[in-house]
């Protein structure tokens, strides 16, 4: 591999972000849908400060438009709710002559940092999102069976196939931080928890960074690169061979990709993909199968 099979292009970035965009559309459709309901619920209320804060039927959607986000809505009880919500309303009020049109637009704002938020961690999970899915068109493309865990609702948390395991996001207490993939070797009788403390059923490590921004392209790579050389030092301070590391990025700008070329050449990586490149990231799954 050289440097230019793995840099981004300026189409890869933008076939990038076009992807992030068509996701955080989709993301933006449940926030569209409670808004809705929301105006229909404004319009059935008679407009009064005190008609709105009593209607328990439209008390959540209300307290996000005055600002007050989910994590902030634990720390109340019912009544200080209405006490919070009338004084909130009262400043909002003011000169205003509908109300119910600002505390729509209101509640759009707010809901926009959790979409934000949401947003942000979506694309956090988009390059491993996309390696799993490769992995799993892979699999069924060899007609090799595989079960998936998911131990934290729908995101994936293992992958299982034949004597192999494939851990997303997993954190040996021996290496006591997150490696963004590991393959294990797997005779199906061991707790996954434990298989991953046994530093010799590992047949691979890996980090991934699914940003799109060039910007943030030398910081992805700075902190992939601390994440695997702790691995090393780790197996290094058991006295066990390191086993095979990779790299993949959705954006490599030509400073990192040099440096990825000459790790690859060196030896301390053993693969590395273009997220943003179909056929890198199959050859990947395909490598990470074989092993």
């Amino acid at each position: 591999m050289n440097q230019a099979d793995i840099e981004s292009t300026p189409e890869d970035t933008a076939n990038s972000f076009a992807s992030q965009a068509i996701r955080k559309a989709s993301l933006a459709r449940y926030y569209l849908n409670l808004a809705d309901r929301f105006a229909s619920l404004l319009e059935q209320s008679d407009g009064s400060l005190e008609g709105l804060v009593a209607d328990e039927g439209i008390r959540q959607p209300l307290l996000t438009a005055v600002g007050l986000s989910d994590k902030a809505k634990k720390y109340f009880t019912s009544d200080s709710e209405e006490d919070h919500l009338l004084e909130i309303l009262k400043t909002l009020n003011g000169d205003n002559t509908d109300l119910k049109r600002e505390l729509l637009f209101r509640f759009l704002l707010t809901s926009g940092d959790s979409l934000g938020g949401r947003s942000r961690n979506l694309i956090g999970r988009e390059g491993s999102d996309r390696l799993i899915d490769t992995v799993l068109s892979v699999l069924e493309g060899k007609a090799v069976p595989f079960k998936l865990s998911k131990p934290k609702g729908e995101k994936v948390g293992a992958i299982l196939w034949d004597e192999r395991v494939l851990l997303l996001d997993a954190k040996p207490r021996w290496i006591n931080k997150n490696i963004d993939v590991i393959l294990l070797r797997f005779k199906g009788e061991e707790d996954l928890a434990s298989l991953r403390e046994n530093p010799a059923s590992f047949l691979a490590c890996g980090e991934i960074k699914g940003g799109a921004d060039p910007a943030g392209s030398d910081e992805h790579w700075k902190t992939a690169k601390s994440a695997l050389d702790r691995i090393r030092d780790a197996f290094s301070a058991l006295q066990e061979p390191t086993p095979p590391l990779f790299f993949a990025g959705q954006a490599i700008v030509s400073g990192v990709a040099q440096e990825i070329v000459t790790d690859l050449n060196r030896g301390k990586l053993a693969k590395a993909a273009n997220l943003a490149r179909e056929n890198q990231v199959r050859d990947l799954a395909n490598w990470l199968i074989s092993l």
